[in-house]
């Protein structure tokens, strides 16, 4: 996708575009079922080719069930995220809602051009996301959730939120005082078998082949190894929050 055509898909979209660090830039669909209009074909075709660059393999059927009502409709935003030249090189999305005090942020899709990983766009996008929401509900934490089976995931919760509390710890489990807001987020997140006690969700990819050609490795040792606990179809579900009640 050409800069003046990624251009041209914002102002038809009516969508604000945002700078990020790097002099890349994200768009943010309002609402994100605009994507689903018929004179966006070649738009939603262009996000699947990212999509299958970024994770190695090709993920149209996955696209199929997200360009719908019923998972664009339950997003706050979506965000098409540009490089430099203005071309399209990855995508965002996320919900949002009130769990146990907690302002709940959940990032259910994300991608990005392997050869823009580790530039800090992704973090970036998350910093405006959780901005976006503590500034919309001042007295509450808010809580950045992730469903994943990539180290990379957990070693970005850590760097959002760097003097958090991120659970699970490196040793696998959940403090007592958090368990209760993993099992609710699970709920809501309608993952049907999360073990509070170790935030593994038993089945959560049930994709043919797995999720990943070849499962990411991260810099860390002990991040790795917090994820080898995992079976072929399992994720973590990730809690990161900014200031976390004592227990």
């Amino acid at each position: 996708m050409s800069a003046a055509l990624l251009d041209g898909w914002q102002e038809r979209l009516a969508a604000e575009t945002t700078p990020l660090p790097g002099r890349f830039s994200v768009v943010s669909l309002t609402p994100p079922t605009a994507l689903l209009d018929a004179s966006h074909e070649e738009l939603r075709a262009a996000i699947v080719a990212v999509s299958d660059q970024a994770f190695g393999r090709p993920t149209l059927r996955s696209w199929d069930d997200k360009f719908t009502v019923g998972f664009l409709g339950t997003l706050r935003r979506f965000y098409l995220v540009a490089d430099p030249n203005g071309t399209l090189v990855g995508w965002s999305g996320y919900r949002a809602r009130t769990i146990a005090g907690e302002r709940i942020v959940y990032f259910t899709s994300s991608g990005l051009l392997p050869h823009c990983q580790g530039s800090g766009v992704i973090p970036s996008v998350q910093h405006l996301a959780i901005a976006e929401e503590a500034h919309a509900h001042p007295r509450r934490t808010v809580t950045l959730a992730i469903r994943t089976r990539n180290p990379h995931a957990y070693r970005l919760a850590t760097r959002t939120f760097p003097n958090a509390l991120v659970v699970p710890g490196l040793d696998g489990s959940v403090p007592a005082h958090r368990q209760a807001l993993v099992a609710a987020v699970a709920s809501w997140l309608e993952l049907t078998d999360v073990d509070p006690c170790t935030a593994i969700a038993r089945g959560a990819y049930p994709i043919e082949g797995g999720l990943y050609r070849e499962e990411p490795r991260s810099g860390e040792p002990a991040v790795n190894d917090l994820f080898t606990r995992l079976g072929p179809q399992d994720a973590i579900l990730i809690l990161a929050a900014a200031t976390t009640a004592a227990p």
